[in-house]
């Protein structure tokens, strides 16, 4: 299956120092190098002690750049870190991070009942180990506007969509993962 990006955004500060890149692993494994500004941008040199956002851009032959993150990462659980070195030697590792990566597949099909409408589907998406699966549409792929959960099958889950008139000529979907909720006592 193709994988999506998964954004990697670092916050980097030391006392009296510029931190401007760090390395990233994922279960010990470089999986790339977060910088604090894209190759053609031209940001301003922070100063020492300022705060510095970093972030895996992609590389300037692979089309526009823009933020890259982590690519083809594997399904599963995994323990990020990050590693910096700033302009005067100071060293900052970050605290490991646990992400959960799970690869959904969301077919999209017209409505056989009506025209207007779709039928989203989610192979096996009531199989799933813990929680659930909503859909969210945007017509930007900047802005989503939360539609609903879906619902389950026996083995796939399913959303029903009648999007309004203004909608109907460019409507981009997406599944989105809801954790189960832990209630505490």
């Amino acid at each position: 299956m193709a994988a999506s990006n998964i954004p990697i955004v670092l916050r980097a500060f030391a006392p009296d120092d510029v931190i401007l890149s760090a390395e990233v692993f994922a279960d010990g494994r470089l999986i790339g190098v977060a910088t604090f500004c894209c190759p053609l941008c031209p940001c301003a040199h922070p100063l020492p002690g300022q705060e510095t956002i970093l972030q895996i851009y992609a590389p300037r032959n692979s089309g526009p750049l823009g933020e890259e993150g982590w690519t083809n990462a594997p399904s599963g659980l995994h323990q990020l870190t990050a590693r910096a070195v700033g302009e005067n030697g100071t060293i900052v590792e970050s605290s490991p991070v646990t992400i959960g990566v799970r690869y959904v597949r969301l077919f999209i099909g017209r409505n056989s009942e009506d025209d207007e409408g779709y039928v989203l589907v989610i192979p096996n998406g009531s199989l799933v180990d813990a929680g659930s699966f909503d859909l969210e549409a945007s017509s930007d792929l900047r802005a989503w506007t939360w539609l609903g959960p879906f619902s389950p099958g026996n083995v796939a889950a399913f959303y029903w969509d009648q999007p309004p008139a203004s909608a109907r000529e460019r409507r981009f979907y997406r599944a989105v993962w809801v954790p189960p909720v832990r209630m505490w006592f």
